[in-house]
């Protein structure tokens, strides 16, 4: 991905992959931000996320809809069965030769705060540079 330069653009083909919270907005952001840290690079992003496709249905549609698209980098987050999200990246490894970015899971319950919010001791983080 880093190694393109203006006289040789790698094509870098990126894929997310899941569900609802995959669909959302901030992946557009996370597009504008790739564009920006690798500004020589061909970049093909899709986002094919399918809204309340947990990980048992997933596995299923990832058969036409991931492998074959062959990314380099899949950004990757999916609720349900956890042997089949193990099967999905599985599955990726053996199939591409995609890195795989998997989000975590949203905190839901008020004990799972468990990030230093204290400014001095926190330092903000970006998946793919400046958040827009």
């Amino acid at each position: 991905m880093a190694e393109s330069t203006p006289e040789h653009r790698n094509t870098v083909r990126v894929l997310f992959y899941g569900q609802s919270i995959t669909e959302q907005s901030w992946s557009k952001a996370r597009c504008r931000g790739l564009a920006q840290t690798l500004p020589n690079a061909n970049l093909l992003i899709e986002n094919r996320a399918l809204g309340g496709f947990a990980s048992q249905l997933l596995f299923r549609t990832a058969e036409t809809d991931l492998y074959p698209f062959y990314p380099d980098l899949l950004i990757f987050h999916v609720y349900g069965a956890h042997d089949n999200t193990k099967d999905i990246i599985r599955r990726t490894r053996e199939r591409t030769t995609a890195d795989v970015l998997m989000m975590t899971d949203h905190i839901t319950k008020d004990e799972q705060l468990t990030e230093e919010t204290d400014p001095p001791n926190s330092r903000p983080t970006a998946i793919f540079g400046t958040i827009s």
